[in-house]
């Protein structure tokens, strides 16, 4: 959720969106359905149960993040190539190579230190160049090429943020899709199960454990976020979050018991019989017959002190 919360701008942007003040107004309606999808656990969770919201929720944001990778893979195969009929410097820039080995503008604009300049002419899918991005004006100028500071060629364009793609939206409605996927469970269910699930005399140590895992798994994808989309592409960390989400998926399936109207004493019990189940499935079987030959002690009456050994 944090890269989202955090990065929404950014996602908005690197879709294909280029004014800042659409950027500000979209991110304000992408937040609204967050809020109001946070009101429906209200509504439900005491009649569906929290187990059912749990894994109902992370299982519609296992999906959401899938569709989200996917669909910046279609808007990367959808952006310009880089074309190979472009000017080379005669002397040495800073990363020229580096940014001339992209394939495509929005590998190259995913790396902060290159962009990419393509001729104006009004067709998106026009071949350009990848070039490293101004040390003064990284936003509005390449070091070098027909898009730097020096060039005055108005005729080309430069994007250090983004690509130009039919498919612009289609990662908006995803990240709407998440937003409500995950506030309607995940942002509720966890917090009232952690406050039912403790006995009284542990119930703040585990809270508060609980609590600081989760702040430190939030800063940690914030802080490797922008990394991991250089790194492995933005569809990849997408991907990336969906398999580990999946993880999360199977833990509520099997250790996540349901606490809906039961009682701290109920609630022991079903962990309880969770783990006798586990210990009784790890014994050996039992094996009954009715062939009587090979037991020399049958018939024998035996003490009362031999029946409670067993």
């Amino acid at each position: 959720m944090s890269e989202f919360r955090y990065y929404t701008g950014d996602i908005i942007k690197s879709a294909g969106v280029k004014n800042n003040h659409t950027i500000i107004w979209l991110s304000a309606v992408v937040s609204s359905f967050n809020f109001f999808a946070s009101l429906i656990p209200i509504f439900f969770i005491e009649r569906i149960g929290r187990r059912k919201i749990l894994i109902g929720s992370t299982i519609g944001v296992v999906i959401a993040l899938l569709m989200m990778g996917g669909s910046f893979l279609v808007v990367n195969r959808d952006t310009a190539l880089v074309g190979t009929d472009f000017p080379k410097p005669t002397t040495h820039i800073s990363n020229f190579d580096h940014c001339a080995s992209y394939s495509n503008c929005d590998y190259c604009v995913t790396d902060e230190s290159c962009g990419f300049c393509s001729p104006n002419i009004g067709d998106t899918s026009t071949p350009g160049a990848c070039l490293p991005v101004s040390n003064t004006y990284p936003d509005d100028y390449s070091s070098f090429g027909a898009c730097a500071s020096n060039a005055n060629a108005s005729t080309f364009e430069w994007r250090s943020k983004f690509c130009t793609t039919k498919y612009t939206m289609l990662p908006l409605v995803v990240m709407v899709i998440y937003l409500i996927c995950f506030a309607s469970g995940l942002t509720t269910a966890p917090w009232v199960l952690n406050a039912e699930i403790y006995p009284l005399w542990a119930r703040s140590t585990c809270v508060g454990a609980s609590t600081a895992t989760n702040w430190m798994f939030n800063l940690l994808i914030s802080a490797t976020f922008l990394t991991l989309s250089e790194a492995i592409t933005k569809y990849g960390t997408f991907f990336l979050y969906a398999f580990l989400t999946s993880i999360g998926v199977v833990i509520f399936v099997f250790f996540v018991p349901e606490t809906k109207n039961k009682s701290l004493v109920e609630i022991e019990e079903l962990f309880k019989m969770r783990r006798n189940q586990m210990k009784t499935t790890r014994k050996p079987k039992l094996i009954l017959t009715t062939d009587v030959s090979g037991c020399p002690d049958y018939g024998k009456v035996v003490k009362d002190s031999d029946l409670l050994r067993f």
